[in-house]
């Protein structure tokens, strides 16, 4: 007997390693990993063309939000080389850099550099403009400042240490003033970019684009060299990471946190087997699919819904999303699409400045906020299940779990959700599945059935046609036997 169904017979297929299924108990436990989009093959995954196109309002909230990401970059820069750890972004709270309370630092720092002859103008030219501003651009201007908010930072710092220490502060005289030419050598290439490209938003970009990749190019050399240390990655991740970085998590803000689970049509696939089965010594799982309230193919998993003191979890049906192959991705406005965040966080740190005046970015009104509301939901859904049609033999369909309640980045614990073990029709063997590995497969699959009463668990084998296809056949001799561990036992 062979199995060859697709999803319109309600079952989807998932590819996996002997290692995430036996060595993290995911077989054990019935549990689905959900990855990060980071985590995924496709560098494109959940990618959204963004721009940024804003009033003055809005704009001098990005240059304060940047500023204190910058301020909590430092501290994280300092407590990590105390303790010999790494700095990273996911510790960086980019969505409230203020989450600790405004010290005194973030009030005279925005002073110093907002009203800097050289840098408070470049940061009012910017926040002028009234046109589109992309990413390439967006990471130039803030590295054309980067240096001296920096610096600007460490001499705050120093002033405010006692008198020893005051004394060990080393002069950044010299460095400021190179801060401060280089940033007025890039307002020279913006006007020189403002005559060559106009209003080309795409041409701008472009050629944004080729600086900063010449830029980077400097940046390794300089490592190679020694120019800098490469082994002090808290200093490259202050110094010379950062605006990329922070231009890239800036995405954050526009929705919320997403992690996937990824299944296929189909079982058959060769290429599917070689790259996602492990070289075909991994396995694959084949599920029962159910319909939704919606009519709509789904999965129930138990996940993080509430917090009590303790994360409350519950058994949902979570909806298919058939992956769209598509050339194109969203384009989008990120000063109109700041979602991700709190109120109070979008009203005090970005549409409100210190006068009360509120910017024209966002919506204005209920009936707006209602119609945006609806659109909003339709792209977050299109944009983490959109990949491009180099993927498109796959026939992917995926579980997509959004939540901004849980820092399923920090605790990745949370990201294996558990399914109903009775939803698990069968698993597949690899044609180079090891029989060690098969053999600790059907232990726990008939202690499983055991424990649960089942009687209709079935084991495949996929073998290799004369034709080169990919075939899975029923090995009806081990689905029996565990058919018949979990039938009722009779009395003695």
């Amino acid at each position: 007997m062979t199995t060859n169904e697709t999803n319109s017979a309600g079952y989807t297929y998932r590819f996996r390693n002997v290692k995430n299924l036996l060595c993290k108990k995911e077989l054990e436990n019935s549990e689905i990993y959900f990855a990060a989009p980071e985590q995924l093959n496709d560098p494109l995954e959940g990618h959204i063309n963004v721009y940024w196109q804003g009033d003055e309002v809005i704009w001098r909230n990005l240059f304060r939000h940047y500023l204190n990401c910058v301020l909590r970059a430092l501290g994280l820069f300092a407590d990590a080389d105390q303790k010999q750890e790494t700095a990273e972004w996911k510790f960086l709270h980019v969505r409230d850099p203020l989450i600790n309370g405004i010290r005194p630092e973030h009030i005279q720092l925005r002073e110093r550099i907002f009203e800097h002859e050289v840098i408070g103008s470049y940061i009012e030219r910017i926040a002028r403009t009234p046109r589109r501003i992309g990413p390439y651009e967006l990471n130039a201007h803030l590295e054309a400042i980067h240096p001296f908010v920096i610096y600007a930072c460490y001499m705050w710092y120093g002033e405010q240490a006692n008198a020893e220490a005051r004394a060990k502060v080393p002069d950044f005289s010299m460095v400021v003033q190179r801060a401060i030419d280089r940033a007025r050598s890039s307002m020279q290439i913006t006007d020189q970019l403002d005559a060559a490209c106009g209003n080309d938003f795409e041409k701008r970009e472009e050629q944004y684009r080729l600086l900063m990749l010449a830029a980077e190019e400097d940046s390794v050399l300089s490592y190679y060299k020694n120019t800098l240390d490469v082994k002090d990655k808290n200093r490259a991740f202050v110094h010379n990471d950062f605006c990329r970085a922070y231009v890239l998590n800036l995405r954050t803000l526009m929705y919320p946190r997403w992690f996937t689970a990824c299944f296929m049509e189909s079982c058959s696939g060769e290429a599917m087997w070689a790259y996602y089965g492990d070289s075909h010594t991994g396995v694959c799982l084949k599920y029962k699919t159910s319909l939704d309230s919606a009519g709509k193919s789904s999965l129930r998993i138990n996940m993080p819904v509430g917090f009590d003191g303790n994360i409350i979890f519950s058994y949902l049906n979570l909806q298919f999303l058939p992956v769209t192959y598509e050339a194109a991705h969203l384009e989008q406005n990120f000063f109109d699409t700041l979602h991700a965040v709190t109120i109070p966080v979008l009203n005090h740190q970005w549409m409100y400045d210190d006068q009360g005046r509120r910017s024209k970015c966002g919506r204005q009104s209920a009936v707006e906020e209602s119609d945006w509301r609806t659109a909003y939901w339709q792209d977050a859904r299109y944009s983490t299940s959109t990949k491009t049609r180099a993927w498109q033999a796959e026939g992917e369909s995926r579980l997509v779990y959004q939540s901004d309640g849980f820092n399923l980045d920090l605790d990745t614990k949370l990201r294996a959700m558990k399914y109903d073990f009775s939803a698990l029709d069968g698993i597949i063997f690899g044609i180079r599945t090891p029989a060690t590995d098969k053999i600790k497969i059907i232990e726990i699959i008939e202690r499983k059935c055991k424990e649960a009463g089942r009687t209709d668990f079935n084991f495949y084998q996929a073998v290799q046609t004369r034709t080169g296809e990919i075939e899975c056949v029923r090995l009806r001799g081990i689905s029996e036997m565990v058919a018949r561990s979990g039938a009722p036992q009779s009395a003695a």
